[in-house]
């Protein structure tokens, strides 16, 4: 039976294309050292973490406004903090370079589907022209010299509650220093534990490439569950995950885990 819910979760390619999965994980890791960043990236340039979390906060927003795709939110951030880390950007401007990486990532998801400048502009309060947004979407395109295919963690997992802890992480400012696949591996195994299922489930997976112990991701899995609890709390000003994930759509997964870590 053919889904025609327009807003149900797209199937990735790593699911249609079974048959290669290992040779398509491991290409992955082989190439997703070229798109980390450095520790502290975000003080080259005198830009505080809270504002880089801002425009995130908001960018989760945008992407749950305008039902994009989950990896179209996840290479923006990813194309956002690549500029961090080369460029001077004013904090005025921030929020513009964060729209212009998702417009950019938008269009490379799909380009039929993806939301007119005019659009885009509107959910700023027309803070910017079209013009200002089509000079800013060239220089990052010229900073980033057109290498704009960066895979994201999403990309190895299927689960609702592993997409939501991935939501709360990008809000961090050092998400991107990780490995893509490490920052799956932890949302996915911290899931398991927080759902109270086997975890003995993540043993059947240690022949697969990019496999990584519990010890190995226990300190990515704190200061995931330290944003989790950040966001689940009312007076936190960045509760975009938090909020997009109470809705149907997501299984109310934010307000499941609010409930069980509320218990422990």
């Amino acid at each position: 039976m053919v889904n025609t819910d327009p807003h149900a979760t797209k199937v990735h390619p790593l699911i249609l294309y079974s048959d290669y999965i290992i040779e398509i994980i491991e290409n992955l890791l082989m190439n997703q050292e070229k798109h980390m960043l450095e520790s502290y990236f975000i003080t080259n340039f005198d830009v505080r973490s809270v504002h880089r979390a801002a425009v995130i906060n908001w960018l989760v927003k945008l992407q749950q406004f305008l039902g994009s795709d989950p990896s179209v939110l996840f290479m923006a951030v990813r194309l956002f903090d690549k500029m961090l880390s080369l460029t001077e950007i004013p904090p005025d401007l921030l929020q513009l370079v964060g729209l212009a990486t998702y417009w950019i990532s938008s269009k490379y998801s799909d380009i039929i589907d993806s939301p007119l400048a005019s659009k885009l502009l509107q959910l700023c309060n027309n803070a910017y022209t079209v013009r200002a947004l089509w000079k800013i979407e060239n220089k990052v395109l010229r900073y980033l010299h057109f290498e704009i295919a960066v895979d994201e963690p999403i990309i190895f997992i299927v689960s609702i509650c592993s997409n939501y802890l991935l939501d709360c992480l990008i809000l961090d400012s050092e998400c991107n220093v990780y490995p893509i696949s490490f920052q799956a591996a932890a949302a996915v195994l911290m899931s398991l534990r927080l759902l109270n299922m086997d975890v003995r489930l993540w043993n059947i997976v240690k022949s697969y490439p990019g496999y990584y112990t519990p010890e190995q991701l226990r300190m990515l899995q704190t200061k995931i569950l330290y944003i989790v609890n950040l966001v689940q709390d009312s007076n936190y000003a960045f509760r975009e995950p938090y909020n997009k994930y109470t809705t149907e759509k997501y299984a109310s997964i934010s307000l499941k885990l609010s409930n069980i870590l509320s218990a422990l």
